[in-house]
Parts: C-alpha cells; sequence; structure tokens
C-alpha cells in the first residue's frame, strides 16, 4: 500500500497495517459487494466498486476500485492490484444534489395550479368546486393557487357606484323635507 492509500485508511505507518485484512474498515453496508469483487479477482475477472470504510481514526471516507487480478510467471493469480481513489467529496455533492432534487420536487408538487375548465355562474361569477358547493371567485382561486387578492373598483364599477350613491342621496333629501 502506497502513501496515499495509507493516509485513505488513516493510518500513521506501512507497519500499522502490514498482515492485517482491509475487510474490518470496510462499511457493513457495503462489506459483501466488496467481498464478491475481491472473489471475481481472484477468478480472473476485473471489477470497480464504490463503497465506504471507516478509517482506523474513525473517519468515514467513500473510495472507488478498480481492481483486476495479477499473474505470476505460471499465470496463477497471486495479487489483486487495486487502483483506489478517495470520492468523499463527490459523494457528498451527490448526496446534496439528490437532497435538493427531492426538496424541489415536493416543493413542485406542493405548488398549486389553475387549469383546466371552471364551472362558473354567468350571473354572480362564483365558481363550483369539485363538491359542487359554489364559491366566490377570490376564495376558490386563493385556495387553488398562490395568488392573493387586493381589491378595488375599475372605472366602469366606480361610476355605477357613485351614481348609486347619488341616487341614494336624492332620496335622503326628499325624504327628510
Amino acid at each position: 500500500m502506497n502513501r496515499a492509500g495509507l493516509n485513505m485508511i488513516q493510518a500513521d505507518s506501512l507497519d500499522q497495517v502490514q498482515g492485517q485484512s482491509v475487510y474490518p474498515l470496510v462499511a457493513e453496508e457495503h462489506r459483501e459487494a466488496f467481498q464478491a469483487l475481491v472473489q471475481d479477482v481472484f477468478q480472473g475477472k476485473s471489477g470497480t466498486l464504490e463503497f465506504k470504510i471507516i478509517g482506523l481514526k474513525g473517519r468515514p471516507c467513500w473510495l472507488y476500485s478498480h481492481v483486476v487480478p495479477l499473474r505470476n510467471n505460471r499465470g496463477d493469480i497471486v495479487f489483486a492490484l487495486s487502483v483506489t481513489d478517495e470520492i468523499t467529496e463527490r459523494k457528498k455533492t451527490e448526496e446534496e444534489r439528490e437532497k435538493l432534487v427531492n426538496e424541489l420536487k415536493g416543493a413542485l408538487a406542493e405548488v398549486k395550479q389553475l387549469s383546466g375548465m371552471l364551472p362558473i355562474c354567468a350571473g354572480c361569477k362564483k365558481i363550483r368546486d369539485d363538491k359542487g358547493y359554489w364559491n366566490q371567485i377570490e376564495v376558490y382561486i386563493r385556495d387553488h393557487s398562490e395568488a392573493e387578492f387586493t381589491h378595488g373598483l375599475c372605472p366602469d364599477c366606480a361610476k355605477k357606484a357613485y351614481e348609486e350613491l347619488d341616487r341614494l342621496k336624492e332620496e335622503r333629501d326628499k325624504n327628510q323635507l
């Protein structure tokens, strides 16, 4: 094992790990796949694996290994050669991206959107909901979208309202005489 490999497993020196099995460092959830890869290599196959280890000092670390069999002069497999890269930062980025994608999917599912045909009264402009109840248009749209309403009067309605006020004042003034 070279210095980079020793750093990955948090070993201070080769003497600290020489002759020991790496299996206990492989995280339990990846141990079976790791052992299967080693068995495949000693049967003459090459393979790759992403797996997590827990270093000698307790630091979790993600690794990517490409493993091939090494043969002696007679063709017997005597070693497994592993080229291993630490991919902890990449895995962290992937997990953050996956979390963000899930959050965005959740937010998208919560977005209220109006679509399709809405049954609306031609007279009072109330909208019939899915349960058959008639609701004020403002209430229906508020409950089925992210829209909020403010109220005012358009020029035509303002003119009608002032005309009605003037008429009511005239009636009041006549009744006071």
